[in-house]
Order: C-alpha cells, then sequence, then structure tokens
C-alpha cells in the first residue's frame, strides 16, 4: 500500500463497530480506514465491481472512496486515519493467514485508542505501524 520510506499519518478515532445482515451505503469521506473483519462476511461494490470481503479480512478503504456494502451478521474494528502526503492509493485487501497476530493488534489499537493513558499517541502510532 506504502510506497515511501516514510509517510506521516494521523490516526483520527479506532471503532469495533457490528453489524447485523443488511446493505448499506458508505459515501465519501475525508479519511482513510484500515478494518480487520474479526468474523461475518461481506460484499463491497464500487463502480460496478464487486468484492467478497471473509473473515480475516483486512481491508483498505482510501479516502474519498463510496461503496454499498452488503454484509451477513459481521464485527469488525475500524481504523480511519489521514495520510499527509497528498498521495492516493486503491482499495485493497488481504487475508489474514496468522489472524491471530492481527487480532492482538487491532484490539490493542481499540483498548488504547478507549483509555488514552498517558504517551497514548506514540502507543497508536506503534500499533498502527505494527
Amino acid at each position: 500500500m506504502f510506497k515511501s520510506e516514510k509517510i506521516a499519518f494521523t490516526i483520527l478515532s479506532v471503532h469495533k463497530l457490528k453489524y447485523s445482515s443488511s446493505e448499506r451505503y458508505s459515501p465519501p469521506r475525508n479519511h482513510n480506514a484500515l478494518i480487520f473483519r474479526h468474523y461475518g462476511k461481506a460484499e463491497i461494490e464500487h463502480d460496478g465491481e464487486k468484492v467478497i470481503l471473509n473473515k480475516n479480512d483486512i481491508t483498505f478503504i482510501p479516502a474519498n472512496f463510496d461503496y454499498t456494502i452488503r454484509s451477513d451478521n459481521e464485527e469488525v474494528i475500524a481504523i480511519h486515519f489521514s495520510i499527509d502526503s497528498g498521495a492516493s492509493y486503491p482499495f485493497s485487501f488481504i487475508h489474514a493467514t496468522r489472524p491471530e497476530l492481527f487480532i492482538t493488534l487491532f484490539e490493542e489499537l481499540l483498548t488504547v485508542w478507549k483509555t488514552k493513558p498517558l504517551g497514548y499517541q506514540y502507543k497508536i502510532d506503534a500499533l498502527f505501524l505494527s
């Protein structure tokens, strides 16, 4: 996703989201999202192209990307962030072959974001880069 040696970013929020079976439209946003799908299945459609996302998939949603999502009882952790480079990156996803590592990282990001201990910005940035 990122091709430069160092990238400037700002974490805007971290959320755990649960959805029952539904279809939703997500309008373009001014931030990016990195999403870990803890469970559930979803189909994202953008400009006539469809992508199926499954449990343990990690999805990058770029800023200004609108889509329709059809989901089946899913739980995700979403990290919203901005990238200060001015570059744009495409929508992408991967399937985690060792999901326990990502579950731990995303859960820790969520915990640090919610509790905001002293120096949490540095811990959040380090976890995000991990």
